[in-house]
């Protein structure tokens, strides 16, 4: 995978990886059973390379397990090994830190759409609000006119 990666690709890389390694039914029943692998700084770096993912550095791989860490999506043990967790698991399910992005994004356009929807809205309610005004400012003159002309002869 040639080229700039952005953070929020690079922790869906990583969480990915934790979430994803499985090579035999020995690991699929240990995943099951609730208990997680665990990769070292060492293994991540190995499989970024074997991968060919070179948007990831040394520098920023610490920076993003803390971030995954925080967001309790991994947990550390001794040795600086890492396993995910259930919430990484099912924030991975759901889509991941990209699909929360387009998630986000997708709600901004919505509602940009219903606000502009509204503001058109708002505009045809006042020009209609004003020809409205207009008009009975039109029938009140001629029916002071009228009787005016036939009753009181004010003017």
């Amino acid at each position: 995978m040639e080229g700039k990666l952005n953070p929020i690709q690079q922790l869906d890389i990583i969480l990915k990886l934790f979430n994803g390694r499985v090579s035999d039914l020995s690991e699929i029943a240990v995943i099951l059973s609730g208990e997680a692998k665990f990769y070292n700084i060492e293994d991540i770096k190995e499989y970024l390379e074997k991968m060919q993912i070179k948007g990831i550095t040394s520098v920023s791989l610490p920076n993003i397990l803390k971030k995954l860490k925080k967001d309790d999506f991994i947990q550390d043990e001794a040795n600086n090994s890492y396993s995910i967790t259930w919430e990484g698991r099912l924030f991975i399910l759901d889509g991941g830190y990209i699909g929360q992005y387009d998630n986000r994004y997708a709600e901004k356009i919505r509602v940009d759409k219903i606000e502009l929807s509204q503001k058109n809205f708002r505009y045809t309610q006042n020009v209609l609000l004003i020809l409205v005004s207009v008009g009975t400012l039109v029938a009140a003159w001629y029916y002071l006119n009228e009787m005016n002309a036939h009753y009181y002869h004010w003017w």
